[in-house]
């Protein structure tokens, strides 16, 4: 079934529709090739977690906590945008996390290019382990490992 966006966009297909999301402009279906394909891969600015705390001097596991950039982090993305000014990006793809999507519409609105978001694109899910300083963590995989190996 053919697929109109609200902005005009025409799709032959639904899958069609779909793929343009995905692998965005310059994709050739036919031949699975891009015009002039390009990839730059970058993390996310720094949020909270990446700072160190000033008494213990570790930070903070990530995982899927919803952190957003901080000051910093904003920073990050803004130079990373300048930096990026002249490579002619077409779309950005990013994860659906906040500090991952804060950067990657930093950068798009800079560079007036689409951001589309993909869950599958997100860190690994740290479950327990998300917000525990660094110490804690280990601590906490230490114990389980060894309660494992009792068991």
């Amino acid at each position: 079934m053919p697929v109109t966006t609200s902005t005009g966009e025409y799709h032959e297909t639904e899958e069609d529709f779909y793929r343009n999301q995905v692998f965005g402009p310059g994709y050739n279906k036919e031949t699975d090739t891009y015009e002039n394909p390009k990839f730059f891969g970058i993390r996310h600015g720094d949020t909270e977690f990446n700072e160190k705390d000033p008494e213990t001097g570790l930070n903070k596991v990530h995982g899927w906590t919803q952190q957003p950039l901080n000051e910093k982090g904003i920073e990050q993305s803004h130079k990373a945008a300048e930096d990026f000014k002249d490579k002619d990006i077409t779309q950005i793809v990013a994860s659906d996390l906040p500090r991952a999507k804060q950067t990657a519409n930093i950068i798009g609105k800079y560079l007036d290019v689409p951001v589309v978001t993909n869950p599958a694109l997100r860190t690994w899910d740290m479950g327990d382990l998300d917000g525990k300083d660094t110490q804690e963590a280990h601590d906490m995989v230490k114990k389980h490992a060894l309660e494992s190996c009792q068991e």
